[in-house]
């Protein structure tokens, strides 16, 4: 059934089960031609089933990058420009000297 998904040799699946008869007896050309339509029918489903999935593991990966980068999934220019420079005064570090220091 993987073999029919990833669309390896499908035909070959296919055709030795519309020509599958009875536990040890010879094949016999079309003797169960609605396994075709199953056939058919399970690559369709599993296809848009393997394809949603990845596409929602793109979404999922996107979601992450731009969580990690902006703190926030729905943040405008403005409160990027705040992210950044909040960011900006936290990577910078002061360093006073003792005759910085006025008492007033």
């Amino acid at each position: 059934m993987i073999q029919m998904l990833s669309m390896d040799n499908w035909f070959e699946v296919m055709t030795a089960m519309v020509d599958a008869k009875e536990v040890d007896q010879m094949p016999e050309r079309d003797h169960q031609t609605w396994w075709a339509l199953f056939a058919i029918s399970y690559m369709l489903v599993g296809g848009v089933v393997i394809v949603g999935m990845y596409i929602c593991i793109l979404f999922e990966c996107f979601y992450a990058a731009k969580l990690e980068y902006c703190g926030a999934v729905n943040c405008n220019v403005n409160e990027q420009q705040w992210i950044n420079i909040q960011r900006f005064m936290l990577r910078r570090s002061i360093k006073y000297q003792a005759s910085d220091i006025v008492f007033a």
